[in-house]
């Protein structure tokens, strides 16, 4: 009887365990949306030749300033970031950090009118990418 009771006890202690790291992972899952709520990914965006890194992150940038301008999206601060490092025989794709989501959210609503081949779509957890 008493190793029976000792058992429960300690299913509940671990339960309780599961619940708190559960709840945290929740926690951490809705920050992590929340840190990438003004970011999307573009594709397809040609990578410039140029030698140095700080100079294709230049070009990156003023392509993006340039492609939100034509979409009639009025964006402050700028990140643009490729997710992979440079490599010649393909384009990798382009993580663009907004300061607002709405700015975000204009870009991918205007998506259709980007260059053609260019696709754009919002920045997600890998959790929501599973779904």
């Amino acid at each position: 009887m008493v190793q029976g009771m000792n058992d429960a006890k300690s299913m509940e202690e671990a339960s309780g365990v599961q619940e708190m790291y559960s709840g945290e992972k929740i926690i951490g899952e809705m920050l992590e949306r929340k840190r990438r709520e003004a970011n999307f990914i573009m594709s397809n965006v040609e990578e410039s030749k140029a030698g140095f890194a700080h100079e294709r992150k230049a070009e990156d940038t003023e392509f993006m300033r340039t492609t939100m301008a034509n979409l009639t999206v009025n964006s402050g601060n700028i990140r643009v970031i490729r997710i992979d490092v440079y490599k010649q025989v393909f384009n990798v794709l382009l993580e663009v950090v907004l300061s607002k989501r709405d700015e975000s959210v204009n870009v991918l609503k205007n998506k259709i009118n980007l260059a053609s081949g260019i696709n754009g779509f919002p920045d997600q957890t890998e959790r929501q990418k599973g779904f």
